[in-house]
């Protein structure tokens, strides 16, 4: 079964300004970056339930699951 998988505007804005950051960096790994988080974003049209539950999960009716992306301080967490 396929989901659907919605990038909010504000999420849109937070991966290209992240993008942006890193490529000013190094441009290599800001493309590695960025075909990364894409992916795992992706990946969540097969797979979403196999993250653990998000904190905030237990405040909605649905089950509110996390994806965390990325090492140390560059960490991005996908809900």
């Amino acid at each position: 079964m396929n989901y659907r998988v919605l990038i909010q505007p504000p999420a849109r804005l937070d991966i290209e300004a992240a993008h942006l950051y890193l490529l000013d960096r190094s441009p290599a790994a800001a493309s590695r970056w960025l075909k990364g988080i894409e992916k795992a974003i992706q990946s969540l049209r097969m797979w979403p339930n196999r993250f653990g539950l998000a904190p905030e999960s237990r405040e909605f009716t649905e089950d509110i699951r996390q994806l965390i992306y990325g090492r140390r301080s560059g960490r991005y967490r996908i809900l």
